[in-house]
């Protein structure tokens, strides 16, 4: 026997086999042994006979179908060379159409040589519906990559066949071509037309597994366009169906179309059901449980809420992730108890963080922010959403991108606008300040001038030290305000009688649950505060752990809000005050050494005001002025011996101090009071004579009243009490005499 016969013989007896022993047949190992006989037929240089070409091609299409193949680019070629000896085309088509369909998934990196090779085989003797199927599948592959610019020659040609053949099974596959390639675009309602028709066919489909398909993607379709009891209606198909589909996958899908229809009992019920029916399978009530917790969400169930929450474990979290997407009537108010930030940093940790669902979440949280109309996590989110979206679906994806990129270009408009207006109130500020700021002497120009120095140097900070009431706070502000950094926020905080714990609540904030009374996530003033100006006053009053917490931030940029372990980065500038002595702090160990270096990188020290006395009768016209116009009232002007007496003061409290003294002097020259007589006692008040000839009794009564709201700082029951009179006469007679301007 010659080897053109032995090999022949072997070809057919691989065949034989395959055909008695049917599905329990070793496929791979009977494909590998025909092909290779049959590729050693033809090295040979043998012709081999239409029996044996034919036995090759029957094993290949079986092996194909039940997908025992091992394909490559010699299998290939050495089908197409056995259907051009058999002339069996049509054969080679169908073989090769099913060797692309489980390639697309098990091997995409050969679908191209498969598509061309198909395309090679087609021939005008092929039947119609086997050439329909090959280009529905060739239409499969380029929807599924995306590439939609390969589609439209396909559909031509499947058009072509459809207006020459009446066939039913053509239109089959005619329509379910156009059905995944619009639900795959977006496009829903022109997907549900084509996939209504494909369901039609449900008595006699030429591919059930594609006629289910066409039933979940309609399902979803629905879904999608809030259409419920459709969707429902679809995937019960499925279940009752011998569809292929995952059961506890479309029992879950039903019931989030139900708890979308607010069916939750009948979502509840199914859910409680396959939990019990799965009892021990952990995989399946972390996903389970994962559903209830959205479901709990949907009813905004406080109760619920928390009891599902417990119950998720980091796996489960990640089971969350993907389920936003399919959830649209979420209450805000609900998702806002939950940690969000803390379910996307779990996902992202997970394996599914480069499948499809990252891109659902992240589309998910672009369009919640929105809602909160919270912009910057919106876009900070969308950033991460098209970074995932490569240039080719870009281009070929405009429709389904079209919101995206409308709402860049928005948020680059919000932005644009909302930098206009901080300009715009940020140059107002410093307009306004500059007017506050009183001061031409020597000492005082020198300060004005190093604010304009270290406003430029926005990376260094800045230590303010000077008396009490020198106008530390002003001077931080004015800093700020011509920096770089004018658009963006000042915060203040005032570090004198706060706790330790408040204080580090109120810089780093918190999350919720983090202590007692964390009802809700807080940001911190070192976030809120990220590309702009902190100012904390009375540093030297910060406690020790606190000093080592702020240490810390300087050095790194970053903190750890109290109950998170997600680092939030800051980049601010620090202004601080004291009217302490931080070396001598240092010294007696009260103060860290290392701490005050870091936050005087530059150090401006404040004059008192009894070493600038020519800023005096600047700052009496300009409260005088302030004061009067609060009051609806003329301005005046002081004598010169006022004036000079005004001069002659030290003041304690520095220009704090004079401000309070001047508010009286207004206030008592516009209620026909004597200036001198105030001034007299404020600064000499063991020399102001006792007598009162010269008064009447209301002026009497009047002047009591004022130093009674003087001295208590104008708090009307206060003064009441001191006078001896009841809270409704004292306000009687405020009104009578017109003095609500000395009130708080």
């Amino acid at each position: 026997m010659g080897l053109k016969t032995e090999l022949s013989e072997k070809i057919i007896d691989c065949y034989q086999e395959l055909l008695n022993t049917g599905d329990e047949a070793d496929c791979s190992l009977l494909s590998q042994s025909v092909k290779k006989s049959f590729k050693e037929l033809l090295d040979e240089g043998y012709t081999p006979s239409s029996n044996t070409t034919n036995a090759f091609l029957k094993v290949m299409e079986i092996c194909t179908e039940r997908m025992f193949l091992e394909e490559s680019e010699g299998t290939i070629q050495l089908i197409l060379k056995a259907g051009a000896i058999n002339n069996r085309n049509d054969l080679v088509t169908t073989i090769l159409t099913n060797l692309l369909y489980w390639s697309i998934t098990l091997n995409p990196e050969i679908c191209d040589s498969i598509v061309k090779a198909i395309a090679d085989s087609i021939t005008d003797a092929c039947p119609y519906l086997i050439v329909a199927r090959a280009y529905y599948q060739i239409l499969q592959y380029y929807i599924g990559l995306k590439k939609f610019e390969k589609c439209p020659k396909y559909f031509d040609k499947l058009e072509a066949i459809v207006r020459v053949v009446n066939e039913p099974r053509i239109f089959y596959y005619y329509y379910l071509s156009y059905g995944c390639y619009y639900y795959a675009r977006g496009d829903l309602y022109k997907a549900i037309h084509n996939l209504s028709r494909v369901v039609r066919y449900k008595d006699n489909p030429p591919d059930s597994n594609q006629y289910y398909r066409a039933h979940y993607l309609l399902a979803l379709s629905y879904a999608s366009n809030m259409i419920m009891d459709k969707a429902i209606r679809h995937i019960d198909v499925l279940l009752n169906e011998d569809s292929g589909f995952n059961r506890e996958k479309m029992l879950s899908y039903k019931t989030r179309m139900l708890s979308q229809n607010k069916e939750y009992d009948k979502a509840e019920e199914i859910l409680n059901e396959l939990i019990e029916s799965n009892k021990g399978n952990k995989e399946i009530e972390k996903k389970v449980y994962a559903d209830l917790f959205m479901i709990a969400l949907m009813q905004d169930d406080d109760k619920k809420i928390s009891m599902y929450y417990t119950l998720l474990d980091d796996e489960s979290m990640v089971n969350v992730a993907p389920l936003f997407k399919d959830y649209y009537y979420l209450h805000i108010s609900a998702l806002d108890k939950i940690d969000i930030e803390a379910i996307m940093e779990k996902f992202d940790k997970s394996d599914k963080a480069k499948s499809p669902y990252s891109r659902q979440f992240l589309n998910f949280l672009v369009e919640y922010y929105i809602k909160k109309h919270d912009y910057e996590n919106a876009y900070s989110y969308l950033q991460k959403l098209l970074a995932k979206i490569s240039e080719r679906e870009r281009q070929y994806k405009e429709a389904e991108l079209e919101s995206y990129l409308d709402l860049l270009e928005k948020y680059e408009e919000f932005k644009t606008e909302q930098m206009s207006k901080r300009e715009l109130v940020s140059s107002l500020e410093k307009d306004k300040l500059e007017k506050s700021i009183i001061g031409k002497s020597l000492e005082f120009r020198k300060v004005l001038g190093d604010c304009k120095i270290i406003a430029n140097a926005h990376f260094s900070n800045v230590l303010i030290t000077g008396e009490t009431g020198t106008g530390k706070e002003l001077i931080a502000k004015l800093i700020h305000y011509y920096s770089n950094r004018r658009s963006n926020n000042f915060c203040e905080i005032n570090l004198s009688a706060m706790s330790p714990s408040l204080i580090e609540s109120e810089l780093f904030g918190y999350k919720k649950g983090a202590f007692t009374g964390a009802l809700e996530d807080k940001k911190g003033l070192l976030e809120i505060v990220n590309n702009g100006t902190l100012f904390l006053d009375e540093i030297s009053e910060i406690p020790p752990e606190i000093q080592t917490k702020l240490l810390k931030v300087l050095e790194e940029k970053n903190f750890y809000p109290l109950g998170s372990t997600k680092p939030v980065s800051s980049n601010f500038r620090l202004i601080c005050a004291t009217n302490q002595n931080l070396i001598h702090l240092t010294k007696e160990d009260k103060y860290r050494l290392d701490l005050y270096y870091r936050i005087s990188n530059y150090e401006i020290n404040l004059p008192p005001l009894r070493e600038r006395k020519s800023d005096i009768p600047l700052l009496v016209d300009y409260f005088i002025t302030m004061y009067s116009s609060k009051m609806g009232a003329p301005v005046f002007c002081l004598t010169k011996e006022q004036m000079n007496r005004l001069i002659g003061f030290d003041y304690s409290g520095n220009v704090r101090e004079l401000k309070n003294l001047m508010q009286r002097v207004v206030i008592s020259y516009h209620n026909s009071l004597s200036i001198d007589r105030i001034i007299d006692e404020y600064i000499n008040p063991k020399e102001v004579r006792s007598n009162f000839e010269t008064y009447n009794l209301e002026q009497i009564e009047k002047e009591a009243i004022i130093r009674a709201l003087n001295r208590t700082m104008g708090v009307q029951s206060k003064a009441a009490k001191l006078l001896g009179i009841s809270n409704n006469a004292i306000a009687r007679k405020i009104a009578k005499y017109s003095l609500k301007g000395l009130c708080n």
